[in-house]
């Protein structure tokens, strides 16, 4: 399994629901926020921020 199926779940990332895409839209508005809360200095804990951000756009990018 790959680290994207792991998190997003194997067959519900394939059988996207309306409530898979919510939910997903509601946690990467979530970690948005909290990136913009991390100062620019700590690039470590951001970077892990915006590529948990981007692994959730691509997913639901795909579902659609």
């Amino acid at each position: 399994l790959s680290t994207s199926d792991v998190r997003f779940g194997l067959f519900l990332s394939k059988e996207v629901s309306s409530v898979f895409i919510k939910k997903w839209q509601k946690e990467a508005t979530k970690l948005e926020f909290a990136l913009s809360q991390i100062p620019e200095k700590n690039l470590e804990e951001r970077q892990v921020l915006v590529d948990k951000i981007q692994a959730i756009k691509e997913v639901l990018h795909v579902s659609k």
